[in-house]
Order: structure tokens, then C-alpha cells, then sequence
């Protein structure tokens, strides 16, 4: 929590220096390779945006930018609120570089022979974006959880009841974003 806090006390004083501020959102696709005990390693990537931000950006000089991005992920086994500090590096007027950490507080549920680990999860990650329009840019990232292991299943067999582990090992995310000059 006191990252956190210094991140928001740094992005308002860095308010001040800005060139530029934006304001707008993001929707995010979710894929992760994660690890079940009983079968492996495993790809899932859902197709419809299960994570919602709001995104507030400084442009802090002529190629670096700093984002900050509360949401919201609904993605069955995984929901919860994330916060996020960006920093983007410009290559170009049309393509950026990313630097990520992302903080996503999972709650924690159960139901039937299944449960999800509460815990909050802290990911740093790299990306790179593109400007597809004057107010929209795409995002390609990569992420890497800590802890890893994020949910876990029971289920009977002949030898009784088996606990069935899955562990995140990367976090992908593809975002769309909208963002508006203030």
C-alpha cells in the first residue's frame, strides 16, 4: 500500500511539470499460461475484454509519458481491483515502449470443490504500443505474477481426494484505449 501511495503523491507532483494531461480508459484482453498439477502447463485467453481502467496520463517530456490505471478485472477466477503505474518511452510519434507494475487484489471465493487464493498479486511487465488514432492506442504486454499460485481445485479419485494447484506463469494483455486531452 505505501508503493501505491508514493506512486499517486508522485504522479500529482509530477502534474505540475507536465507538458500535457489525459484522461480516458482501457479494455483489456486477459490470455495467461498458468500450471495445473494434473495436466500441465495450460493457455487461456479470453476473447471478450474482461478488464475496465481508467487511465490518467502525464506527458512528462517529448518521449516519456507516465500512466496511472485503476480498474477493474471481471474475469471469472481471477476478478478483482487492479492498480497500475506506467512509464512510456516514444520511439516515435506512432510507437512506444512500456514499463509496468501492476498491483491486481484478487478477493478470494469458493464454490463447490474450487477456490481462489485471496491475495493481491504484484506484476511488473514490459509492452510495446502503438497510436492507432488520434485519441486510441493498442497495447501488447506481458506479466509476472508474484505469488504465483492463484487458485486450486479438489476433486475424488480412487485414492481419495486430490488437491489440483494452478500456478500463473505469465500474463498477457492486449488493451485498446481511449484517451482525451484536459
Amino acid at each position: 500500500m505505501k508503493k501505491i501511495i508514493i506512486i499517486i503523491v508522485f504522479f500529482f507532483f509530477s502534474y505540475n511539470f507536465a507538458q500535457e494531461a489525459k484522461l480516458g480508459f482501457r479494455l483489456e484482453m486477459f490470455g495467461t499460461s498458468y500450471e495445473k498439477t494434473d495436466i500441465g502447463k495450460t493457455f487461456i485467453l479470453k476473447p471478450v475484454p474482461p478488464n475496465l481502467y481508467f487511465v490518467c496520463e502525464l506527458n512528462v517530456s517529448q518521449n516519456f509519458q507516465i500512466d496511472l490505471r485503476p480498474g477493474y478485472s471481471i474475469m471469472e477466477d481471477y476478478g478483482g481491483f487492479e492498480f497500475g503505474g506506467y512509464i512510456k518511452y516514444f520511439t516515435s510519434q506512432n510507437i512506444y515502449f512500456l514499463a509496468a507494475y501492476n498491483a491486481h487484489f484478487m478477493g478470494g471465493e469458493a464454490h463447490g470443490m474450487q477456490s481462489n487464493n485471496k491475495t493481491t498479486f504484484l506484476m511488473p511487465g514490459v509492452g510495446i504500443g502503438f497510436v492507432t488514432g488520434k485519441y486510441s492506442s493498442l497495447e501488447f504486454i506481458v506479466f509476472i505474477p508474484s505469488p504465483k499460485e492463484w487458485k486450486y481445485d479438489y476433486e475424488f479419485n480412487s485414492d481419495g481426494l486430490k488437491k489440483i494447484t494452478s500456478k500463473f506463469d505469465l500474463i498477457f494483455k492486449i488493451g485498446l484505449g481511449f484517451n482525451w486531452p484536459i
